[in-house]
């Protein structure tokens, strides 16, 4: 049963699993062709629409949101309005925009502060679990000076969001993302709807959907079956595994833009290092690798560290298409702002030593602890499943 304007207002006060779920089924296609239209990709489509119910979710907990509010239009255009802001923070063109329809927004002033939320949420979240638990303590203390090692990589992952003439302490947003009830039980409620569907699982409307899940038992139970049958009798080669996981992106600079987005970072390049960037990126869609990292060496001894990591970075990805897992690992190991490269750092390490595995089979429990560290550095659900079933593929 669809809910009335009213009463789904009222759920977006304290939103429960049932009513984020039917936001995305609702509206999320709608707001995500909005962007896209707005000139941004498919994955920007999905990226706003998030932070555009966290946000809706937000101003309906702060009783900011009128009883008129139509919700999918206000959804669409909050999505738009993110994207470009976030655009143009970047300096990328977007397409003119059309006349809003319908519901007022919020303000740029409040659509910055709501991306700054979630941007000092997402880097606590990458943190070590004793280290999130320190951060936490320190925000809810009152501790916000810079006091011990973990506040200060947290710090030096949120550079973004440091006041200028205070590098050492907590900024107040990222107090308030890390101590505010409404603001984590919101983020935590989208995001187990985003891992809902990446796993293809659904939390509402349990009993409409039981015969559908005795189904699905069923033919899990089956090919779970069929699968440990497989393994047993046939073990999965570390080549085969590693050629089913490793998906290199097609362009540098389309790559660099989609992981910012969804970590919703802003690093800024020097000019240079843009367009070497910019140079490398020809030959990288050429797949002329060798091209690539004889271009990008020398940007690697930049003096600025995010023009040394996105050369180190990209030198990695073009070792693994050279078959040259070592060269993969040492430029990845001389990353130095980790915060910034986590998620993706540990994923192509993990992906180096299954590709070392293939050609010297004892390595195979090495590869093993690597995905192991992925899959616990992620926060991507797609990415998390995709680590579970290389585990189970790599075996003990």
């Amino acid at each position: 049963m669809t809910p009335d304007n009213r009463n789904l207002l009222d759920e977006l006060r304290r939103p429960e699993a049932g009513t984020v779920e039917f936001l995305y089924s609702n509206y999320r296609k709608t707001a995500a062709r909005a962007v896209e239209a707005a000139g941004g990709s498919h994955a920007d489509g999905n990226t706003f629409f998030r932070i555009a119910v966290i946000h809706t979710c937000i101003l309906a907990s702060q009783n900011e949101l009128p009883e008129s509010t139509d919700t999918g239009v206000f959804l669409t255009n909050l999505s738009e309005a993110h994207f470009r802001d976030w655009a143009s923070e970047r300096n990328l063109e977007t397409n003119p925009a059309n006349p809003v329809a319908g519901n007022e927004i919020p303000d740029q002033l409040s659509r910055t502060h709501v991306r700054k939320l979630i941007r000092a949420r997402r880097q606590w979240q990458k943190l070590e679990k004793k280290c999130r638990e320190e951060v936490r303590s320190a925000a809810n203390n009152g501790a916000t000076t810079e006091s011990s090692p973990c506040v200060s990589a947290f710090l030096k992952s949120i550079p973004d969001l440091l006041a200028p003439d205070n590098q050492a302490s907590l900024p107040d947003v990222a107090v308030s993302a890390l101590t505010s009830e409404d603001f984590n039980r919101i983020f935590l409620t989208v995001d187990q709807q985003e891992a809902n569907l990446a796993l293809n699982q659904s939390s509402a409307k349990p009993a409409e959907r039981k015969r559908n899940r005795t189904i699905a038992a069923a033919i899990l139970l089956t090919a779970a079956a069929i699968a440990t049958w497989t393994y047993f009798s046939i073990p999965k080669s570390a080549e085969a595994i590693f050629n089913e996981n490793y998906a290199p992106p097609t362009s540098i600079l389309l790559d660099r833009s989609e992981r910012e987005t969804r970590d919703a970072i802003n690093s800024p390049l020097p000019a240079e290092c843009e367009q070497t960037l910019q140079e490398a990126d020809i030959y990288f869609k050429q797949k002329n690798w060798e091209e690539v990292i004889g271009i990008l060496i020398l940007m690697a001894d930049h003096e600025n560290d995010v023009c040394k990591s996105d050369a180190l970075f990209y030198m990695a990805v073009a070792g693994l298409q050279l078959e040259n897992p070592e060269l993969s690992l040492e430029c990845l190991s001389k990353i130095s702002d980790i915060e910034r490269y986590g998620e993706d750092l540990y994923w192509y390490q993990a992906l180096a030593f299954v590709k070392i595995a293939a050609d010297r089979p004892g390595k195979r429990s090495l590869a093993r602890k690597a995905v192991e560290r992925a899959r616990s550095n992620t926060v991507i659900p797609e990415r998390k499943a995709q680590a579970e079933k290389m585990l189970s593929e790599l075996g003990d």
